[in-house]
């Protein structure tokens, strides 16, 4: 079954800005940092203010980092202040190098080979801010590329930070989720590793749809698309018993806010992959959360594709089953899908997939989709130039071919063998062979047989 994982690039690094009204206004000049960098050198009393000043600067340019990094010995003394023994400069050194990792990848490699290690251990102090940092450094180390990632793991990233989702504040779970999300973005993540630390356990609470929430919950819809991604651990998410609870994240975020693209988009992907297992996990939200339908149908009517796009991946994988494919019918959705044929490629390939789903279930189902529109609409994507949907477009003509008796004639008045001819030849062996096969089973079949009565009728004058 398809599966989809975030974006490579979205939210994969962020800086540290606190909560100032200046701060963004502030332009910070490479002559600044410099003298910045030599105040910790030479362990001046406005250490504080020059820590202020970098954290800035590290997160407005790139550049201004090289600069800090060309200081001598600057490296250095950042790290000495985080290990030291004042907590105010402790925290505000993270806050630094939290910035520096969100740079280039030799920046995040400066910070890893130079505190890594630092920002592991104190993932358990006792200060919340420096928690908060240490664990939102450790995400933008991961964000930066698989090595990181994997040397993070290896430093023992994972444990304390799934024990920070039991924090009492809001930010440290946050950044713990945030970082967590981050080493579990690639292919050869450590799922298992972070399940055994009992990641899915801790995620519950955090699971509610309030206002004082979303953020958090941003984070957790996306730690569970990841671990979602992987047939394997379908299981132990239902084990965990947050699947209906996955489901109304979407329900109450669409009566409340069906904009909300953050929060939708990994809540959405999340139930889409946990939806095209088993059959396990779909059974139980389909049961326990009747209002999803309802919902999704409402997300279809989006101005946002991206919303359209993530509501129909669900229904991509949940129409399996013939059951949910009546439902829809009866919530009168087959026209609003259909209608999505007509919208953006990406879209299209995930609408054919619903169709194609719905169509093979029975002939009354196929017959709903060729009366709501379809032929048409498979026609002009036939003509188009764009590759990704025409396989799926020729599987669903076939279907509708093979199980209605008028959808061949709408076709062909429709100029759908104008559509064919031209995929004949085409350079592609699939859809070559999928042309070929609709056109000889279902197009020249029927014009030999006219032909053959044709002569018949000739014979018997």
């Amino acid at each position: 079954m398809r599966k989809r994982r975030r974006e490579q690039q979205l939210n994969a690094k962020r800086v540290v800005v606190e909560e100032e009204s200046h701060e963004e206004a502030e332009e910070i000049h490479s002559d600044q940092v410099a003298r910045a960098a030599q105040s910790l050198v030479e362990k001046h009393e406005d250490r504080g203010l020059a820590l202020t000043l970098l954290r800035k600067a590290f997160g407005q340019e790139k550049m201004l980092i090289d600069t800090f990094l060309q200081t001598e010995n600057a490296m250095q003394a950042l790290v000495g202040l985080l290990t030291g023994n004042d907590p105010d400069l402790c925290i505000a050194a993270a806050g630094c190098l939290t910035n520096m990792a969100a740079g280039t990848d030799d920046h995040a490699r400066a910070v890893f080979s130079a505190a890594g290690a630092y920002l592991v251990t104190y993932l358990q102090s006792s200060s919340a801010a420096l928690q908060d940092k240490c664990a939102w450094g450790l995400g933008n180390l991961a964000g930066d590329c698989a090595e990181l990632r994997d040397g993070v793991v290896q430093l023992g990233a994972l444990k304390p930070l799934v024990a920070l989702l039991k924090s009492p504040m809001p930010n440290v779970v946050k950044s713990a989720t945030f970082a967590i999300c981050n080493l579990l973005r690639h292919e050869h993540a450590h799922i298992q590793e972070i399940l055994d630390h009992g990641i899915i356990h801790e995620l519950r609470p955090h699971m509610n749809v309030t206002a004082e929430n979303r953020d958090v919950l941003v984070e957790v819809a996306w730690v569970f698309t990841y671990i979602a991604a992987k047939a394997e651990h379908e299981h132990d998410i239902v084990q965990g018993q947050v699947v209906p609870k996955l489901g109304e994240i979407v329900v109450q975020t669409t009566q409340q806010n069906m904009d909300d693209v953050q929060l939708l988009t990994p809540a959405l992907r999340s139930l889409g992959n946990l939806c095209s297992g088993s059959g396990e996990a779909r059974m139980i939200l389909l049961d326990q959360c009747p209002q999803l339908l309802p919902s999704l149908k409402k997300l279809l009517t989006s101005e946002h594709a991206h919303i359209v796009k993530e509501s129909l991946w669900v229904l991509s994988n949940v129409t399996v089953d013939q059951t949910v494919c009546e439902d829809l019918d009866k919530l009168e959705m087959l026209p609003l899908i259909v209608q999505k044929l007509g919208a953006l490629p990406a879209i299209q390939t995930e609408t054919l997939y619903i169709l194609c789903n719905i169509a093979s279930q029975k002939d009354e189902l196929t017959q709903k989709c060729v009366d709501a529109g379809a032929i048409p609409f498979i026609v002009t994507i036939l003509k188009s130039n764009e590759l990704e949907p025409l396989p799926v477009a020729l599987s669903f003509i076939e279907i509708c071919f093979s199980h209605t008796d008028n959808s061949v004639k709408l076709f062909e008045e429709a100029g759908g063998m104008e559509g064919l001819e031209l995929l004949e030849y085409h350079q592609n062996e699939t859809i070559r062979s999928l042309t070929n096969h609709v056109l000889d089973r279902y197009i020249y079949k029927e014009e030999v047989y006219l032909l053959i009565l044709a002569i018949d009728v000739m014979h018997n004058i």
